[in-house]
């Protein structure tokens, strides 16, 4: 059903005939990247992804020459595309370094990268699971408490989820809010 939301998507504000070999010109504060698409849309799930997944190029500003425009600092998206492509040719067992810039352009680096979804550590005001590792740490906690198999309906998930919403960040977090999934994996 997603993926059909997708195609949805992309026939209505993008481009369906899109391939992970389409190379993209990108605009990023003045300077010219040349990337292939499947470089910048490996990490499923970010926004980076999604901005350049096809989905959404009929809505993307474009500088006067029809390059994709992005009003970023260039320095730092470089770092970023330097980074994904590092992590295109890396295994799962020894993945790059985080992207690093010279000192006085590191916060807005890390800005950058929250902005893409790229951060480790993303300030996330949802309560929408977005990440599939966030979807299985609730998931194995479920199944710890015995919910998993009574839920019959979207509409009983959504009321076990607010129920234990509340309940959950004082059992685990001591009184503290409830940021993240992953501070479930302490449980």
């Amino acid at each position: 059903k997603l993926d059909d939301e997708k195609l949805k998507a992309a026939s209505a504000n993008g481009n369906v005939a899109v391939s992970d070999d389409d190379f993209l010109e990108i605009n990023a504060g003045g300077k010219v990247f040349a990337v292939k698409r499947a470089t910048l849309t490996q990490l499923r799930g970010s926004r980076l992804e999604a901005m350049f997944s096809g989905r959404w190029d009929k809505k993307l500003v474009r500088d006067s020459s029809g390059r994709l425009f992005l009003d970023v600092n260039s320095d730092c998206f470089q770092a970023i595309v330097d980074y994904m492509n590092e992590l295109a040719i890396s295994s799962e067992d020894d993945p790059p370094m985080p992207p690093t810039v010279d000192d006085e352009l590191q916060h807005i680096l890390s800005h950058q990268m929250q902005l893409f979804g790229l951060s480790d550590n993303p300030q996330i005001d949802s309560n929408i699971i977005t990440q599939h590792s966030d979807a299985t740490i609730l998931h194995n906690w479920l199944e710890e408490v015995d919910l998993v198999g009574n839920w019959n309906s979207s509409i009983a998930l959504q009321g076990m989820v607010s129920q234990t919403r509340h309940s959950i960040p004082n059992a685990i977090t001591k009184g503290q809010p409830l940021r993240s999934l992953r501070q479930l994996k302490a449980v």
